[in-house]
């Protein structure tokens, strides 16, 4: 009996660390209809808008696009001349994070081709695109300077209609345990029609957990039973 307690005490003790699930963002579809736990920003000037909706159509150019691929509602940005737009999210990578791993829905459409020309519509030549990307906590959203990665570099996605495209990645070989972070997405352009679509965002921290609680109390236990045993052994005899 004694050998039995001791050995699913040894067991517990022996088994591999139980793994936790801590997921990083808020809303990340969008589904108060509105920009909880996000900050969308709009460069100044721009002549559109960004916006949390449940519709198929972008804001003010009023082009059909695809829909919420989760839920009811998503993010589109939209205008009538040049403009960028951007929506962002702090976060902190967990100093025993084992994984961290992002996922996201996303596409941009344009009525014109792809001119990598920065987040700024106004300042530098041609620029009709869009990127996802992490940023060192504090950095502007408008700027490519606090770019820790690139996710998603410039692109057109398609047409407007064209799907949503799911991307998914482990961000810990990127980033440092412990620092915190901000995920941008963002579109700029001055050469044609164009829209953003973003949905479905998560960043997931795996860690691993030392088993103390349980095992710790199964062998408190192993050991209270061992004594009540020797106590039972000695009145008997």
């Amino acid at each position: 009996m004694i050998k039995n307690i001791m050995a699913l005490a040894c067991a517990a003790l022996l088994a591999g660390p139980a793994f936790a699930s801590t997921q990083l963002l808020t809303n990340g579809g969008f589904e108060t209809g509105d920009f909880t736990g996000w900050t969308a920003s709009t460069f100044a000037g721009s002549s559109g808008t960004i916006v949390a909706t449940d519709a198929a159509v972008s804001p003010v150019s009023a082009q059909s696009v695809a829909g919420a691929t989760e839920g009811t509602y998503h993010v589109l940005t939209g205008q009538s001349g040049p403009g960028a737009y951007a929506v962002s999210q702090d976060f902190l990578a967990p100093v025993d994070a084992t994984s961290l791993l992002l996922s996201f829905d996303f596409f941009s459409a344009s009525t014109a081709g792809l001119f990598d020309g920065g987040l700024d519509p106004f300042c530098c030549g041609s620029t009709q695109n869009a990127r996802v990307d992490v940023l060192s906590f504090g950095s502007d959203v408008f700027s490519n300077a606090g770019v820790v990665h690139s996710i998603v570099a410039p692109v057109i996605t398609g047409n407007f209609g064209t799907p949503y495209q799911s991307y998914a990645l482990d961000l810990l070989p990127f980033l440092s345990a412990g620092s915190n972070y901000t995920l941008r997405f963002a579109q700029a352009d001055n050469g044609g029609i164009m829209t953003m679509g973003v949905d479905n965002v998560s960043l997931v921290a795996e860690t691993s957990a030392v088993p103390v609680p349980a095992s710790g109390l199964l062998l408190v236990g192993a050991v209270g039973g061992i004594a009540a045993l020797r106590r039972r052994k000695r009145q008997a005899a």
